[in-house]
Parts: structure tokens; C-alpha cells; sequence
């Protein structure tokens, strides 16, 4: 059997690159917002802030007058079918009309918010970036809902679809959306500080909005 030399160490060996990969769209969006999303939370003060039929009523209205417009604006770029995703299976606008017309409301009476109050869309970046933020609130709305019906019981029935989002699919449409930003990110990297300029407009519009002076 021949003998086995031992290796001589290397002198001055380079050292091998490591290499990081790239954040994913999905990944920026979460931390890059993360200040505010809390920020948001905070000045809404869901579900806390809704504790009868009329504090109800006041939240669904203005969300719908947020809501319309900008589902509208977002409906306006011809490029989600090419990034994967459904926009009109994702519009909370007819669950918003449903709940008001179930509480005696005639929507048609209401003025969407002004333009000023929502968030500049300049482009499919920031649009996707605006989904994002209102696709991700269907996360949290069960838990608003849970603790609405816990105080309102029968006073809103019929009048849940908002809050209750997608249901059992919620989970299933935000992995969807999830991929698809994804994959945006990686086919598109040089849009994505827009998107993420787009999800944070979008969080202060809504705090702006909910909490304007009446």
C-alpha cells in the first residue's frame, strides 16, 4: 500500500468570496415598513377604538371612501395579469358595499376620500407596493372582527364581509401574493425601491385619512 503523504498547508491562500444572497421584494417590504405598520397600528387603535353600532358604522364608512379610489387607481395598470396576480378577486370595495347597504346605508351618498389623502402610484412598482399593505390587512381583519362581534353580537349581522377578508382562502391569496411580488423583485430588482416607497404611502395615507380632522 504506498504511503499516504500529508498535505502541505497552503501559503497565502485566497480566501473564497462568500457570497449573500439578495433580499427578497417580500422581505424588504416586511422590514422596510415595519416602522409604519406599527406606527399605523398605533393611531388606529383596532380593535380597541370600536366599542358600538355607530363607531362601527363611522370605520366602515371611511374605509370605503379610502378603499373605492384607490382599488379604482390600482385597477387602472394593465400589468397584473403579467405579474400573476388576480386584482378582481382581490377588491374589498364590493364587501364594503355589502356591509353598508346590511346596515341601512345607501353608499351612493358617500363621497370617496379627496385625492389628496391617498397614496401617489406613479407607477406598477408602487402599485404593487400599495396591494401589499391592503392585501396584508386581511390578516388582521379576523382578529378585529372577532373582537367586534364579541361586542356587538346580532347588531352586525350581515354586515361582516370587510373585516372577515377572504375567509378560509386568506391565508392561501397572501402566499399567492407573496410569490408574486417574489418574483417580481427578482425579474424586476431596479423596482424595488419604488414598491417599497408605494407600501410605506400607502400605510401613512391610511393613518392620514382615519385620522383626519372632521
Amino acid at each position: 500500500m504506498p504511503a499516504v503523504l500529508p498535505r502541505r498547508p497552503l501559503r497565502h491562500q485566497a480566501a473564497l468570496p462568500v457570497l449573500v444572497a439578495e433580499p427578497t421584494l417580500c422581505l424588504r417590504l416586511r422590514t422596510e415598513t415595519r416602522d409604519a405598520h406599527s406606527e399605523l397600528e398605533a393611531k388606529l387603535g383596532l380593535p380597541q377604538r370600536i366599542a358600538t353600532l355607530d363607531e362601527y358604522i363611522r370605520c366602515l364608512v371611511d374605509f370605503y371612501r379610502f378603499y373605492a379610489p384607490l382599488e379604482q387607481a390600482l385597477a387602472e395598470f394593465p400589468e397584473w395579469p403579467m405579474a400573476g396576480v388576480r386584482l378582481r378577486e382581490r377588491e374589498r370595495t364590493p364587501w364594503l358595499l355589502d356591509d353598508l347597504r346590511a346596515l341601512g346605508l345607501d353608499p351612493r351618498e358617500l363621497d370617496w376620500a379627496p385625492q389628496a389623502f391617498l397614496p401617489r402610484l406613479g407607477g406598477f412598482a408602487e402599485a404593487l407596493g400599495a396591494l401589499y399593505v391592503l392585501e396584508g390587512s386581511t390578516l388582521g381583519g379576523r382578529f378585529i372582527l372577532l373582537h367586534v362581534e364579541a361586542a356587538l353580537g346580532d347588531a352586525i349581522s350581515g354586515a361582516e364581509a370587510f373585516f372577515a377578508g377572504h375567509r378560509e382562502r386568506t391565508a392561501s391569496l397572501w402566499k399567492d401574493l407573496r410569490t408574486a411580488i417574489d418574483a417580481y423583485g427578482a425579474a424586476y430588482p431596479d423596482q424595488a425601491d419604488a414598491a417599497v416607497a408605494g407600501a410605506v404611502a400607502t400605510f401613512r395615507a391610511v393613518g392620514d385619512w382615519m385620522l383626519r380632522e372632521r
